[in-house]
């Protein structure tokens, strides 16, 4: 079987649309970002679509993480933008473990609703650490009209490759429909979610690139990415940042913890575990 490179993406991508469209609208780019995230995004799910990493972007996450947090602060906070697009006659689509990754998938599918529906879409940043229980106080006094964990269920699993990403994308293809029935009794849907994943940060740990640091007494979480933090943490962890409390890896290093980490896991600060999509779908009609 021919193995395609990174490179030969553009030419891969109008086969793939006949042959696979789930794989080829998860591929496709991105056009709300820069040039800078979107190049990241396209280069992240080629890797995770073949499961490898390679050094040139395990540099660039480092190189990102040393900014402690500044490359996703330049964007608005994911609960900024569900108040502002939050209304009376909307409900948010809450989908727990949906990171920017799939933007282009959703909105793509999307696009299909035909003219009596518009579709606005932002990007914005979770609250840190990327984990449930900190990223739902957004739904706190609104209406929610699904509340679906079935994506984060599939992240925690430990199908064999590729059998995880033909579960997430097969997720994707049956969202649209949910969305249309919850039309039916608002005007308006905000599809949403707390926090994103990585599975570069599984597959490094089974490379060369595995930084594993020894905890020393650290209270530890969500498979060694953040920590209770100690004096002067900040300072001794380069590609980490302290936040209320805590030391998160922003890069794909990890304290020593037991236990399977699953496809994915999240809880760190990378680009794709913080920054979440906030896509509003609203009828016109």
């Amino acid at each position: 079987m021919q193995r395609f490179t990174f490179d030969e993406l553009p030419t891969v991508l109008p086969i793939l649309y006949q042959t696979f469209p789930p794989l080829a609208k998860y591929l496709s780019d991105t056009q709300i970002f820069s040039e800078e995230y979107r190049d990241y995004f396209r280069r992240y799910r080629w890797l995770k679509i073949t499961n490898t990493i390679t050094a040139d972007f395990f540099q660039r996450v480092e190189e990102l993480a040393r900014l402690k947090g500044s490359a996703f602060f330049i964007f608005d906070s994911r609960n900024k933008i569900l108040g502002e697009e939050y209304s009376d006659d909307a409900a948010i689509f809450f989908v727990d473990g949906m990171g920017v990754e799939y933007l282009n998938f959703i909105v793509a599918d999307l696009a299909t609703l035909g003219e009596n529906f518009s579709v606005k879409y932002r990007v914005g940043f979770c609250n840190l650490p990327s984990v449930t229980e900190l990223n739902k106080d957004f739904l706190q006094g609104r209406n929610v009209a699904a509340d679906i964990l079935d994506l984060d269920t599939l992240k925690h699993q430990t199908a064999p490759y590729p059998e995880n990403i033909l579960s997430e994308l097969n997720f994707f293809d049956l969202l649209k429909e949910k969305i249309l029935l919850a039309l039916n009794s608002f005007k308006k849907i905000i599809l949403c979610s707390d926090h994103g994943a990585s599975r570069l940060a599984v597959i490094a740990r089974k490379s060369d690139f595995d930084n594993v640091i020894d905890a020393e007494n650290r209270t530890v979480y969500k498979s060694g990415r953040f920590a209770d933090s100690f004096p002067d943490d900040e300072k001794i962890f380069p590609t980490a940042l302290e936040f209320d409390g805590k030391i998160i890896f922003a890069d794909y290093s990890r304290f020593t913890q037991r236990g399977s980490t699953g496809n994915e896991i999240h809880g760190g600060a990378t680009l794709e575990e913080v920054l979440v999509p906030v896509i509003t779908i609203q009828r016109t009609d």
